[in-house]
């Protein structure tokens, strides 16, 4: 994949992502949380891929220069942004669990 072909999908995916949590930001009224925890969970795999792709991919040959302070400040917003997505991914699968049950 060529640099340009990986920063197109890159920005794709911020605005896909964006759009499933924007979508989200207020519960639709009147509909169970069963409905749409599938849709917010489904987002956030999708935004744990991207960060793990950019951490991988992306970031390593711009840590050199001017951009690695930005990466290390990026590195450290996705350490925490990747704990937060395990407590509501944690709190996602028990809601639909109790639903269930």
């Amino acid at each position: 994949m060529t640099r340009g072909v990986l920063a197109a999908t890159m920005a794709r995916e911020h605005y896909e992502i964006d759009a499933v949590f924007d979508e989200f930001s207020v519960p639709p009224p009147g509909v169970p949380a069963t409905d749409w925890v599938p849709t917010l969970t489904a987002g956030l795999r999708a935004l744990r891929r991207h960060i793990y792709i950019e951490e991988e991919i992306v970031f390593p040959p711009l840590r050199q220069g001017a951009l690695q302070m930005p990466i290390m400040v990026m590195l450290t917003e996705h350490g925490e942004m990747w704990r937060r997505m395990e407590d509501r991914l944690f709190v996602f699968q028990s809601a639909l669990t109790r639903s269930v049950s």
